[in-house]
């Protein structure tokens, strides 16, 4: 190699190597962005009263303000060990299904629970999916065989609507559709819109709880076949 040659090939490699250099102090100055750590926490929630135990659960949502609703399948899902005092007689202190809706605060203390078979509305067969609109409101669906309805509560507990009966899911009838699985809202010109579990039907409230219509029939999917409604 003669000494001109000698002089390029080291010219340009000192060249490489100073940019190498520039590009890590550039990317040494950039902020990294890491993908969020999750861990369990095993003391979240805290214990429940009354000796309660959940179920299978079944739907989770998080409010605005960061408490966690969790509806669940209670006793229908416990084996006779896990829910002794609840049989007759009772085999024991311990345990009993907590009611399906349970609210916590961001701490995991319970604020308050409820929920179940009650006076003026049909609890549905298999509590499936729990979901709050813009208004608080609390609206519960069910997957069992005659489940064909959607519950909107107050956060309370308190039934606001009962969309829908029980047994009747047959046809894009208001009170016979199919069931309405996860429920879930869409705000669409002032109408709250609720997909029933075939993925085919919506139907459409206006804000003053009269139903308006039913958007879509069997064969016909007018949004998309997902799981429920989307926000």
């Amino acid at each position: 190699m003669t000494k001109r040659k000698l002089l390029v090939v080291s010219g340009w490699a000192i060249v490489v190597s100073a940019l190498a250099l520039g590009q890590r102090a550039l990317e040494s100055q950039q902020p990294t962005v890491e993908a969020p750590m999750f861990e369990v926490d095993p003391f979240w929630p805290k214990p429940l009263p009354n000796h309660w135990v959940l179920g299978s659960t079944i739907g989770v949502w998080v409010d605005e303000r960061d408490h966690v609703w969790i509806i669940h399948r209670s006793s229908a899902t416990l084996s006779n060990m896990e829910k002794g005092a609840e049989l007759k007689p009772p085999t024991g202190e311990c345990c009993a299904g907590a009611p399906p809706v349970l609210e916590f605060d961001p701490n995991g203390n319970l604020v308050q629970s409820w929920g179940g078979p009650g006076q003026g509305y049909e609890w549905p067969q298999s509590n499936h999916g729990i979901f709050l609109d813009h208004k608080g409101n609390v609206w519960i669906g069910g997957n069992g065989q005659t489940d064909a309805h959607v519950l909107k509560f107050a956060q309370d507990g308190r039934l606001l609507m009962q969309f829908g009966r029980s047994g009747q899911n047959a046809g894009s009838h208001p009170e016979r559709r199919a069931p309405p699985a996860h429920p879930g809202a869409l705000e669409h010109g002032g109408e709250e819109r609720h997909r029933g579990g075939d993925g085919q039907r919506i139907a459409a409230q206006t804000g003053h709880e009269q139903r308006q219509r039913d958007d879509g029939e069997a064969g016909r999917d007018p949004v998309s076949s997902r799981h429920g409604p989307q926000i």
